[in-house]
C-alpha cells in the first residue's frame, strides 16, 4: 500500500471514529432546539426522528478540517458554497423555505465555485462522436446548472432508511478513486513537473475519505440492519442537498480541473449514474402528465422496489450496488479508454431501458393510475380495509414494513 493510500485510510477510519464520538451531543443537540422529522400524509415513519444526519456529517469535516488533518484540501470556495447550503437546508428542515429561494442559493453557490475557484466544465469531450464538445462560453452556465441539477438529484433519494446515505458513500468511493489515479497521472507523465497539480488532487481525496468515514458513521444509525430496524436519525435536506452539491462539484473538477489527465465528462456520469436517471425519469413523466418537475410523487425508484415486494433493507441495498456497479463502470471504462460516446450512449440506453421499464412496471402495479401515479379525480376513495392498490408500503396492517425516511 503507498503511502498516499494509508493516509486516506487513516484518514477515514479517523472520520469515521470522530463522528461516531459525535453522534450523542449532536444528536441531543439536535432534540433539544426541535429538528425533528415527523410524520405526516407524505411521511410515513413512527415517531419523531432527529434530522441529525447532516450536522454529525458537517461537524466532523469542519472539526478535520480546522485541525488541519488534511493537507493541500480542495479550494475553500467548495466548502463556504457547501456551508452556504448546509445553512439554508439547515433552516428549511424546520422552517420550510420557498423552492425558488432554496434553488437561487443553490445557483448562487454554483456560481461561487465556478467562478471562484475555476471549477468549470470546459468540454464535454467525445461524448456524441469523433469530435470535441467544447463548451465555449456556455461552460459556466452549463456547469453552474449542472452542479444545482445533481445537488436536487441527490437530495430526491433521501426517501427511505439508508438510501441517500449509501449512495453517497458509494459516489465518494468512486471519486476519490478518481483523484488517486489522476494523481498518479499527473506524476508519471509529467515526470514531477506537475507536482503541484498531483498534490492538490490527492489533497481532494483526503477530503473525500473524510467525508466517506462520516457518512458511514451515519450510516450506523440510520440504515436497516439485522440489529437496527428502524433509524436512529435521518440525513434531513441539510445533509443531502450539502453532499449531493459537494458531489456535484467533485464531478465537476474530477471532470475538468487537471486537463488531459482529468476524466471524461462521460465516466464521471457514471458515478451518479442511479440519482441522475432516477432524477430525469421522474421530471419527464411528472411533464408528460403536465405537472411541474419538483411535484412530489410515490414513483421513485426505491418506491419501485418497494411496490413489488422488496423489503426497505433489500431495496436500498440493491440500489447501493447499482450505484457501485454504474461507478465501477465508468472508472474501468476510463482507464481502458473505452469511446466516451460509447459510455455516453450506454447511459441514454440505461435511462431508456428503466424509464420504460418503470412505466409497464407502474401500469401493471397501478392500472388506472395516471403516469404521476395520481388516481382519476372520480375514482372512489378506498374504504377502510382496502387497499386502493397503491403498492405493499402504503396498505393498512401490522404485517406490512414501512419505509421510515421521507417521500420525494
Amino acid at each position: 500500500m503507498h503511502s498516499s493510500e494509508l493516509q486516506l485510510l487513516l484518514l477515514g477510519l479517523a472520520a469515521f471514529a470522530l463522528a461516531l464520538l459525535l453522534v450523542a451531543p449532536v444528536r441531543g443537540l439536535v432534540v433539544r432546539i426541535g429538528w425533528l422529522d415527523k410524520p405526516n400524509h407524505r411521511k410515513l415513519h413512527v415517531g419523531s426522528v432527529p434530522l441529525a444526519g447532516g450536522l454529525l456529517i458537517a461537524s466532523t469535516a469542519a472539526i478535520m478540517i480546522l485541525s488541519g488533518h488534511l493537507w493541500n484540501p480542495p479550494a475553500w470556495q467548495l466548502w463556504a458554497a457547501a456551508a452556504m447550503i448546509f445553512v439554508i437546508a439547515f433552516i428549511d428542515d424546520r422552517f420550510p423555505i420557498r423552492a425558488r429561494f432554496r434553488l437561487t442559493v443553490q445557483l448562487v453557490a454554483a456560481i461561487l465555485v465556478a467562478e471562484s475557484a475555476e471549477w468549470v466544465l470546459p468540454s464535454l469531450g467525445r461524448s456524441l462522436g469523433p469530435f470535441e464538445l467544447g463548451l465555449g462560453v456556455l461552460a459556466l452556465p452549463f456547469t453552474v446548472l449542472g452542479i444545482a441539477a445533481l445537488t436536487n438529484a441527490i437530495n430526491m433519494t433521501d426517501g427511505i432508511d439508508g438510501m441517500a446515505g449509501g449512495l453517497v458513500a458509494a459516489s465518494l468511493w468512486w471519486l476519490l478513486v478518481g483523484f488517486v489515479l489522476v494523481s498518479r497521472d499527473l506524476w508519471v507523465f509529467s515526470g514531477g513537473a506537475m507536482i503541484a497539480d498531483a498534490e492538490q488532487a490527492i489533497g481532494t481525496a483526503r477530503a473525500i475519505a473524510v467525508l466517506i468515514g462520516a457518512t458511514l458513521a451515519f450510516l450506523v444509525f440510520n440504515q436497516r440492519t439485522p440489529w437496527r430496524s428502524t433509524a436512529a436519525m435521518f440525513l434531513g435536506d441539510a445533509g443531502s442537498m450539502m453532499l449531493g452539491f459537494t458531489i456535484a462539484a467533485l464531478c465537476v473538477h474530477l471532470a475538468g480541473g487537471y486537463g488531459a489527465a482529468s476524466a471524461p465528462a462521460a465516466a464521471v456520469g457514471w458515478i451518479v449514474a442511479v440519482p441522475l436517471i432516477d432524477m430525469f425519469a421522474c421530471f419527464a413523466r411528472r411533464l408528460a402528465c403536465g405537472v411541474t418537475p419538483m411535484t412530489p410523487d410515490r414513483r421513485h425508484m426505491h418506491h419501485l422496489l418497494l411496490a413489488i415486494g422488496l423489503p426497505v433493507g433489500r431495496a436500498v441495498l440493491v440500489l447501493q450496488l447499482a450505484c457501485l456497479l454504474c461507478g465501477a463502470i465508468g472508472i474501468v471504462g476510463w482507464r481502458l479508454h473505452w469511446p466516451q460516446a460509447v459510455m455516453f450512449y450506454g447511459l441514454v440506453v440505461l435511462f431508456a431501458i428503466y424509464f420504460f421499464g418503470s412505466l409497464a412496471l407502474w401500469r401493471r402495479l397501478q392500472p388506472g393510475m395516471d403516469l404521476a401515479g395520481r388516481a382519476p379525480r372520480d375514482e372512489p376513495k378506498a374504504t377502510e380495509g382496502q387497499s386502493n392498490r397503491r403498492g405493499p408500503w402504503l396498505r393498512t396492517g401490522s404485517d406490512v414494513e414501512r419505509p421510515s425516511a421521507s417521500s420525494r
